[in-house]
C-alpha cells in the first residue's frame, strides 16, 4: 500500500495533519495546488511584473511613482509597485555620497598624507593599533603603538598640543 500519514509527516518534517489535507485535496480535485481564494485581483499580472523588474534593474534611479505613472498601460499604485520589485528581492537604495568634509577635514587629510608619505612599507608593517579619540581637555587625540626594530614596543600619542613618545610598558 503505502507509508502512514504520521510516516510521511516525519519524513517531510511537517504536521501529519498537513498530509491528511493534502491528500484529501488530491482526491477531490486532482491537484495539490491550492484552490482560489477569496480576495482583491492582483492589478498586474506576472507579464507586468516582470517588466517592472527589468525597467528597474536596466534603469536603478528610476523611482516608483515614476513607474506606476508611466510604465504600464493603465496606472497602478506606487505601492504596488514597491511590493512587486519586493517580490523580487529589489530594495530602494540611496547612493553613496562619502562622508562629508569640511575645510577643516580636507586641510587635517593633507597634513596627515604630507606627514607620512614617505614611509616605507616597513614603517607601516610596525604599526599595530591606531585610534581616534576625542578628549575635553586635549582636543582631537591620535594614539598609535609602534614596535622598534629591538623590539621596544612604543606609544606615540598625538593632540593638538603636543606630540609624546613614550616607552609602552
Amino acid at each position: 500500500m503505502g507509508a502512514s500519514h504520521a510516516t510521511v509527516a516525519r519524513m517531510f518534517n511537517c504536521a501529519r495533519i498537513t498530509v491528511t489535507r493534502l491528500m484529501q485535496r488530491l482526491g477531490q480535485t486532482g491537484s495539490t495546488t491550492d484552490r482560489p481564494r477569496r480576495g482583491r485581483p492582483l492589478v498586474t499580472t506576472p507579464a507586468e511584473d516582470r517588466h517592472i523588474r527589468v525597467l528597474h534593474l536596466r534603469n536603478r534611479t528610476i523611482t516608483a511613482t515614476e513607474t506606476a505613472a508611466t510604465a504600464l498601460g493603465h496606472r497602478i499604485s506606487r505601492q504596488t509597485v514597491y511590493r512587486r520589485l519586493r517580490q523580487h528581492g529589489i530594495r530602494p537604495r540611496h547612493p553613496y555620497r562619502g562622508p562629508f568634509l569640511t575645510r577643516q577635514h580636507r586641510i587635517n587629510r593633507l597634513l596627515w598624507a604630507r606627514r607620512f608619505r614617505r614611509w616605507q612599507w616597513r614603517d607601516w608593517t610596525r604599526v599595530l593599533f591606531s585610534d581616534e579619540s576625542s578628549s575635553p581637555s586635549s582636543g582631537m587625540m591620535v594614539g598609535s603603538v609602534f614596535i622598534d626594530d629591538v623590539g621596544n614596543v612604543w606609544l606615540r600619542i598625538v593632540s593638538n598640543k603636543s606630540d609624546h613618545l613614550a616607552a609602552a610598558g
